[in-house]
């Protein structure tokens, strides 16, 4: 199983998490990378159990100097459990990210409600390193995970 960390002012820009530990920096090496400066390199971790019934995750800032945030309330004692849809945000960077269980599909370009191209989770680019033909938004270091036609 999987869940995703999808950045709420970029939809269609996410991170797939995985069973066990998922680390998120600034640097290269953790499963998800964000370039802001007010995050440390090695700024948290989400741990996932999927092995349960409900999946149990717990967020874990790993002593980052900006903290981390869920709901907008900074982690207290360095853990804390979360589930899907908490919002968190890494250090003091405008970014939001939501834990969700489906990957949400772009909004279409001249309506809210509508998806712009029926997509399954498994067709859609995650979040990594650019190319040159990529979308690229370097303050986030996402790629939108649709095609802008």
């Amino acid at each position: 199983e999987e869940a995703y960390l999808c950045n709420l002012h970029d939809i269609g820009s996410y991170y797939p998490l995985y069973s066990g530990r998922n680390s998120i920096g600034r640097t290269e090496g953790n499963a998800v990378q964000l370039l802001s400066r007010s995050v440390s390199k090695k700024h948290a971790e989400i741990e996932i159990d999927f092995s349960r019934h409900v999946p149990k995750m717990i967020l874990h800032d790993l002593g980052s100097s900006n903290g981390t945030f869920v709901n907008d309330v900074r982690i207290i004692g360095n853990s804390r459990n979360v589930r899907f849809g908490d919002a968190v945000r890494f250090g003091y960077d405008t970014q939001t990210y939501k834990i969700l269980k489906d990957v949400p599909l772009p909004p279409g370009p001249n309506s809210h409600a509508s998806p712009k191209k029926s997509r399954s989770p498994e067709s859609m680019r995650a979040a990594g390193k650019p190319s040159a033909t990529d979308d690229f938004d370097a303050n986030t270091s996402m790629r939108r995970a649709w095609d802008d036609d």
